[in-house]
C-alpha cells in the first residue's frame, strides 16, 4: 500500500454536527461501529473530532448529561491532519508521537476520511507478514 488514501478507499465518512448531544453521537459510533466522529459545524465544515476518549475523559468522568451536553462542549478542537497522499506508516508515526488513535485525511482542504490506529497497525502487521513470507519461500 502506497498512501493512506488507498485504505480508506470506498470507506463513508461519518460525521456529527457541533450542536448533537453527546447520546446522539454515542449512538452513531455504536450503529457504525466507529470510535471516533468528525465534528462539524453549520456550514458543514470540520471544526473537531469527538472519540471513545473524550466520552470517557470528559463526560463520563466528568458525571455530564448526555442528553443535554452537545458535543461541541467537549469535542476535541486540535486536529492533526494527514495529507492523502501520506504513508500509512507515516500516519502510525505520528499517531503514537503525539499520543492519538484516529487521524482525519485531507485532500486539498477536503476532509475525505478517517483512519484509526487500529487499521495502521494493521496495514503494518499484514506488509510484516507478507516480508516473512517471502524470506520463507
Amino acid at each position: 500500500m502506497r498512501s493512506i488514501c488507498e485504505l480508506i478507499e470506498g470507506r463513508k465518512l461519518h460525521t456529527i454536527r457541533e450542536t448533537a448531544s453527546i447520546l446522539e453521537a454515542a449512538r452513531l459510533m455504536v450503529k457504525h461501529k466507529i470510535g471516533a466522529l468528525p465534528v462539524t459545524n453549520q456550514e458543514g465544515n470540520i471544526i473537531g473530532i469527538f472519540t471513545e476518549r473524550d466520552l470517557l475523559k470528559r463526560v463520563v468522568a466528568a458525571e455530564l448529561d448526555i442528553k443535554e451536553t452537545k458535543i461541541s462542549q467537549v469535542m476535541t478542537r486540535k486536529l492533526v491532519i494527514a495529507s492523502a497522499d501520506e504513508t500509512p506508516m507515516y500516519c502510525l508515526r505520528k499517531m503514537k508521537e503525539k499520543k492519538f488513535r484516529h487521524m482525519l485525511i485531507a485532500e486539498g482542504k477536503k476532509i475525505i476520511g478517517i483512519v484509526s490506529q487500529r487499521d495502521l497497525t494493521q496495514v503494518d502487521l499484514e506488509r510484516k507478514t507478507k516480508a516473512l513470507r517471502s524470506i520463507d519461500d
